[in-house]
Protein backbone atom coordinates (compact mmCIF):
# COMPACT_ATOMS: atom_id res chain seq x y z
CA UNK A 1 0.00 0.00 0.00
CA UNK A 2 1.42 3.35 -0.72
CA UNK A 3 0.01 5.64 1.62
CA UNK A 4 0.68 9.77 2.07
CA UNK A 5 -0.07 11.89 -1.09
CA UNK A 6 3.55 10.28 -3.09
CA UNK A 7 3.47 8.47 -6.12
CA UNK A 8 5.67 6.14 -6.06
CA UNK A 9 6.78 2.87 -7.72
CA UNK A 10 10.10 1.70 -6.36
CA UNK A 11 8.81 0.14 -2.78
CA UNK A 12 9.49 -3.13 -4.21
CA UNK A 13 12.25 -4.60 -1.81
CA UNK A 14 14.53 -5.40 -5.17
CA UNK A 15 14.26 -2.62 -6.72
CA UNK A 16 17.99 -1.53 -5.96
CA UNK A 17 19.42 -4.50 -7.42
CA UNK A 18 18.48 -2.59 -10.73
CA UNK A 19 21.84 -0.66 -10.00
CA UNK A 20 23.93 -4.24 -10.07
CA UNK A 21 22.73 -5.17 -13.46
CA UNK A 22 25.21 -5.54 -16.04
CA UNK A 23 23.62 -3.22 -18.25
CA UNK A 24 23.10 -0.84 -15.53
CA UNK A 25 26.71 0.14 -15.02
CA UNK A 26 28.12 3.00 -17.16
CA UNK A 27 24.78 4.58 -15.56
CA UNK A 28 26.45 4.90 -12.05
CA UNK A 29 30.13 6.28 -10.71
CA UNK A 30 30.81 3.10 -8.04
CA UNK A 31 33.46 3.74 -4.77
CA UNK A 32 33.97 0.72 -2.10
CA UNK A 33 35.67 0.57 1.10
CA UNK A 34 36.21 -2.48 2.94
CA UNK A 35 33.94 -2.50 6.40
CA UNK A 36 34.96 -4.46 9.59
CA UNK A 37 32.12 -6.79 11.05
CA UNK A 38 32.63 -9.83 13.37
CA UNK A 39 33.24 -12.51 11.12
CA UNK A 40 35.33 -11.29 8.19
CA UNK A 41 34.72 -8.00 6.08
CA UNK A 42 32.50 -6.63 4.04
CA UNK A 43 32.56 -4.51 1.27
CA UNK A 44 30.51 -1.14 0.98
CA UNK A 45 29.61 0.02 -2.35
CA UNK A 46 27.96 3.23 -2.53
CA UNK A 47 26.97 4.11 -5.76
CA UNK A 48 25.90 7.56 -7.38
CA UNK A 49 23.99 7.81 -10.98
CA UNK A 50 25.44 9.85 -13.64
CA UNK A 51 23.31 9.03 -16.50
CA UNK A 52 20.48 10.91 -18.26
CA UNK A 53 17.79 10.20 -18.86
CA UNK A 54 17.53 8.73 -15.21
CA UNK A 55 16.19 5.15 -13.85
CA UNK A 56 14.00 7.03 -11.61
CA UNK A 57 11.57 10.22 -13.13
CA UNK A 58 9.42 12.49 -10.91
CA UNK A 59 6.48 14.27 -12.25
CA UNK A 60 6.52 15.00 -16.15
CA UNK A 61 9.45 13.07 -16.73
CA UNK A 62 11.92 15.04 -14.08
CA UNK A 63 14.99 13.92 -13.43
CA UNK A 64 15.64 11.81 -9.65
CA UNK A 65 19.22 10.93 -10.10
CA UNK A 66 19.63 7.94 -7.59
CA UNK A 67 22.34 7.32 -4.73
CA UNK A 68 22.98 4.57 -2.37
CA UNK A 69 24.85 1.70 -1.39
CA UNK A 70 25.39 -2.28 -0.93
CA UNK A 71 26.86 -4.10 1.81
CA UNK A 72 28.25 -7.24 0.26
CA UNK A 73 30.07 -10.25 1.22
CA UNK A 74 33.39 -9.80 -0.84
CA UNK A 75 33.67 -13.52 -1.25
CA UNK A 76 30.67 -14.88 -2.39
CA UNK A 77 29.19 -11.60 -4.00
CA UNK A 78 26.25 -11.48 -1.75
CA UNK A 79 24.40 -8.64 -1.05
CA UNK A 80 23.66 -8.26 2.38
CA UNK A 81 21.86 -4.63 2.77
CA UNK A 82 20.87 -2.13 0.19
CA UNK A 83 20.13 1.76 0.35
CA UNK A 84 18.86 3.75 -2.52
CA UNK A 85 17.72 7.10 -2.27
CA UNK A 86 16.21 9.69 -4.80
CA UNK A 87 15.57 13.26 -5.08
CA UNK A 88 16.17 15.74 -2.58
CA UNK A 89 14.83 19.69 -1.94
CA UNK A 90 15.32 20.23 -5.63
CA UNK A 91 13.37 17.65 -6.76
CA UNK A 92 10.36 18.33 -4.36
CA UNK A 93 10.40 15.50 -3.21
CA UNK A 94 13.19 12.33 -0.97
CA UNK A 95 13.04 8.84 -0.63
CA UNK A 96 15.56 6.60 0.94
CA UNK A 97 14.88 2.66 1.35
CA UNK A 98 17.26 0.47 3.37
CA UNK A 99 17.03 -3.81 2.77
CA UNK A 100 18.63 -5.89 4.82
CA UNK A 101 18.54 -9.76 3.56
CA UNK A 102 18.86 -13.17 5.38
CA UNK A 103 19.07 -16.73 4.23
CA UNK A 104 15.90 -18.61 3.74
CA UNK A 105 16.24 -21.58 5.09
CA UNK A 106 13.42 -23.41 3.67
CA UNK A 107 14.50 -22.28 -0.18
CA UNK A 108 18.44 -21.92 0.68
CA UNK A 109 18.03 -18.73 -0.91
CA UNK A 110 19.04 -14.83 0.26
CA UNK A 111 15.76 -12.94 0.15
CA UNK A 112 14.67 -9.48 1.64
CA UNK A 113 13.95 -9.91 5.24
CA UNK A 114 12.83 -6.35 5.91
CA UNK A 115 12.39 -3.01 4.24
CA UNK A 116 12.46 0.74 5.77
CA UNK A 117 11.31 3.30 3.37
CA UNK A 118 10.71 7.44 4.44
CA UNK A 119 9.18 9.29 1.65
CA UNK A 120 9.64 13.56 2.60
CA UNK A 121 8.03 16.37 0.79
CA UNK A 122 9.44 19.67 1.86
CA UNK A 123 6.56 21.28 4.04
CA UNK A 124 3.83 18.87 3.47
CA UNK A 125 4.82 15.68 4.71
CA UNK A 126 6.98 12.51 5.87
CA UNK A 127 5.80 9.17 5.76
CA UNK A 128 7.74 5.93 7.08
CA UNK A 129 7.56 2.75 6.64
CA UNK A 130 8.91 -0.84 7.77
CA UNK A 131 7.94 -4.16 5.96
CA UNK A 132 8.86 -7.14 7.04
CA UNK A 133 9.13 -10.98 4.69
CA UNK A 134 8.76 -14.38 5.55
CA UNK A 135 7.11 -17.53 4.85
CA UNK A 136 8.76 -17.64 1.49
CA UNK A 137 7.60 -20.41 -0.81
CA UNK A 138 8.01 -21.68 -3.95
CA UNK A 139 5.81 -21.73 -6.18
CA UNK A 140 4.99 -25.41 -8.51
CA UNK A 141 3.29 -25.67 -11.20
CA UNK A 142 2.51 -28.89 -13.19
CA UNK A 143 1.18 -29.19 -16.93
CA UNK A 144 -0.80 -31.69 -18.62
CA UNK A 145 -1.02 -31.41 -22.01
CA UNK A 146 -4.47 -33.63 -23.03
CA UNK A 147 -4.68 -34.83 -26.39
CA UNK A 148 -7.60 -32.92 -29.16
CA UNK A 149 -10.72 -34.31 -28.53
Amino acid sequence: FNLGTTARTINAPTFALVVLQTQNHTRFSFASTNEPRRRGARCLLTFQETARPTIVRGAAGAALPSSGSFLIDPTTGRVEQSTFGVGGDAAGVASTSTVTYERDRTLGLWLPDEMREEYTTPGVERVTGVATYSRYRRADISVRILPNQ
